[in-house]
């Protein structure tokens, strides 16, 4: 980077990987950005970023003297946010699979969402379909959106909530599970999600999943009064008849045999119950990783984002560091992001699971949708 802007943007790429490792990028990209007021610069309006590859090093032409307003152009940059995955990147994942003593799969919600599951966060006819008449009613568009907002009665929560789940039990596997369990087949592996929906289950054994953040297919106190979780399928097939005008009649609200209050998803919140039931899946899953940490391992993410970083994201990152002969490749068209400490043993892909699966497998692509950033669940929403 040449210029007094150099040093500023230096920072900020240097937090995520090494300025000038970037071989790949023998591309021309154009960028309009919006640019905003500085007090040693008092222009502002639209400006004309170009980034190229030269001798090496990727360098920066500024069309406008003012500083960049959007973080974004800088990590979409590093993370490689190209139309299409290299051949060199899929080969190079492709051969960390194979030499791999152990994989742990982190896998969340957009290992789902590149299946066609996007009813929580968009308008399809998934979601159109099990909200009825409270969409228009409540001006709401997703499903995140109408679970969270407080106006619904809680006949019609209820409502909400054993649609989705006979719809969890009811609806197809996804593509890219099935591609996932066969690239596997053959492999010591562990499987941790933050998914609610099941899709892991479908295709892998239980005693392989460890699930963070809970089951929509188990209820559990609401207060929580005791220990324990229910299989909720007998009861949803028979309750979700009952709903009436899009609401499930007060009497017919499940609740606790114990203490009488209404049972609850399984599902993280303020009272998910971590009992002896999720211990034992996260002792498993820490088993797996203590007995693995001294092999050849391959933290492999699908589809992680920065809503919950903390479960999946965060920690393989720092296993990758500490582990010696760990490495972390990254597959999401947002978020494939790797820091510094990291960049020389991990890889990032920065395109749809659903497409890489199947190059990875040596499959087709042909007629599949790609991603489109306009129609994706923007994690930076407050919910």
């Amino acid at each position: 980077f040449d210029g007094g802007i150099a040093h500023r943007y230096q920072v900020l790429f240097g937090r995520f990987a090494d300025v000038g490792d970037f071989s790949e990028f023998a591309h021309i990209a154009m960028f309009s950005v919006d640019v905003c007021e500085d007090k040693e610069n008092r222009g502002a309006g639209q400006g004309f970023y170009l980034f190229f590859y030269q001798n090496g090093s990727i360098r920066l032409w500024i069309g406008s003297g003012c500083f960049l307003r959007c973080l974004y152009l800088c990590t979409g940059l590093i993370k490689g946010d190209f139309n299409m995955v290299s051949k060199e990147k899929i080969e190079l994942l492709r051969q960390k699979i194979d030499e791999a003593d152990a994989i742990v799969v982190g896998g969340a919600s957009g290992m789902s969402a590149a299946s066609g599951f996007v009813f929580y966060y968009q308008e399809d006819d998934v979601f159109r379909r099990m909200a009825g008449s409270l969409a228009k009613k409540y001006d709401r568009h997703n499903m995140f959106d109408l679970f969270y907002d407080r106006r619904p009665s809680r006949g019609e929560q209820w409502a909400l909530m054993l649609r989705v789940i006979h719809y969890i039990y009811e609806c197809y596997t996804g593509e890219t599970y099935t591609d996932l369990a066969e690239l596997l087949k053959g492999k010591d592996y562990y499987i941790a999600t933050t998914n609610q929906d099941a899709q892991f289950y479908r295709v892998f054994p239980a005693d392989r999943i460890t699930r963070i953040q809970g089951d929509w297919r188990y209820w559990q106190c609401s207060r929580p009064c005791h220990d324990e979780i229910y299989d909720n399928k007998e009861k949803v097939y028979r309750l979700v008849r009952e709903i009436k005008d899009d609401a499930l009649p007060d009497e017919l609200i499940p609740r606790c045999p114990h203490c009488g209050k209404e049972l609850a998803p399984w599902v993280r919140g303020y009272t998910f119950l971590e009992g002896e039931y999720y211990q034992r899946e996260m002792k498993r899953y820490l088993d797996f990783l203590r007995a693995n940490s001294r092999r050849k391992v391959l933290f492999l993410e699908l589809g992680v984002g920065m809503m919950t970083p903390m479960f999946i994201k965060e920690p393989f990152m720092n296993m990758t560091y500490q582990f010696p002969d760990a490495f972390y490749a990254t597959v999401n068209p947002q978020h494939a992001i790797i820091p510094k400490e990291i960049a020389r043993k991990s890889l990032a892909i920065s395109d749809d699971i659903a497409v890489t699966l199947k190059q990875l497998l040596g499959k087709s692509t042909a007629g599949m949708k790609a991603f489109d950033a306009k129609e994706a669940f923007n994690p930076s929403r407050v919910y």
